[in-house]
């Protein structure tokens, strides 16, 4: 097991959640936000900037001219695109290395994590009282704790593995006997540090929890995990290895016929979406080289 002051280390290394990205988040969930409000707290930001002019005049959001300036951007994509567009631009970071505790290659919790994202905002329908805004943000940093694990879960999957198959238990059931901790306990404690919401580090802290589940938000953005690993946006090291869906799914009734045409809507916008953010990463690492 690893001490509790290796992890409280790592996690106050850790760069903080961009503050800009946090106030824009927040004046995003008003309707009637200003927009010159929002320009001034983003313009002084140069990377979240640059992040929301490209995602602009992306394929994503193909259009007849180019834009050149966040005002121009901002009326154009709308509150929607922008709020994910700074949850994003400010997410992606954490997660551009490979983590190799939970990755075969690199990229794959970005884009597992991404995918919970763009379908919790498709679930809305089952609990149409969830904030939008949180229920995106939740549902991109319900892994972070992953990013304080890796190495950790690296050195030791071997004998996790082992153990799952021996006692029969899921992937977070072994990060609590081998490594003492599991990466919900770890990101709850990130994103309490960080300052976010009581809300959002509940779903962090209990995403794998079934007797947790008792709030609205934390259950679209286990529900969206769930369609998310039958798509194949999964870390393959932990995989499947998680219990609780079939319960998730009952309380929902959902059937399979409608599980099976959840996933075909969604499918195509998180390809399109993955696709095109990807795109982008492969261009910011050619112009760095």
């Amino acid at each position: 097991m690893i001490s509790l002051e290796k992890l409280i280390t790592k996690i106050d290394y850790l760069p903080p959640f961009s503050p800009t990205a946090q106030k824009a988040i927040q004046l995003l969930k008003n309707d009637n936000f200003r927009i010159k409000e929002l320009v001034d707290i983003i313009k002084y930001d140069t990377s979240l900037t640059a992040n929301l002019l490209k995602v602009a005049n992306s394929a994503l959001f193909a259009h007849s001219r180019e834009i050149n300036n966040i005002t121009t951007a901002i009326n154009y994509l709308g509150r929607k695109q922008i709020q994910s567009i700074v949850t994003i631009s400010a997410a992606k970071h954490y997660f551009q290395y490979k983590l190799d505790g939970y990755e075969e290659n690199p990229g794959e919790l970005w884009e597992h994590n991404l995918a919970v994202s763009i379908i919790s905002r498709s679930l809305l329908k089952y609990e149409p009282e969830v904030d939008e805004n949180d229920l995106f943000t939740a549902g991109l940093l319900h892994d972070i704790g992953k990013i304080i694990l890796s190495s950790f879960v690296a050195d030791e999957f071997k004998q996790m593995n082992e153990l799952m198959s021996k006692k029969q238990i899921d992937f977070i059931t072994a990060e609590k006997e081998i490594i003492g901790y599991t990466h919900p306990e770890i990101g709850a404690a990130v994103l309490k540090k960080w300052n976010f919401s009581r809300e959002l580090v509940y779903v962090t802290r209990y995403h794998h929890e079934p007797d947790h589940w008792n709030t609205p938000l934390i259950r679209l953005v286990c529900l969206a995990e769930y369609i998310a690993l039958l798509m194949g946006k999964v870390s393959q090291k932990d995989a499947l290895a998680y219990t609780g869906y079939e319960a998730l799914m009952e309380y929902y009734k959902i059937r399979n016929n409608e599980l099976s045409l959840l996933i075909s809507e969604t499918f195509d916008k998180v390809s399109k979406i993955l696709a095109s953010f990807n795109e982008m990463t492969r261009q910011d690492n050619s112009s760095s080289d």
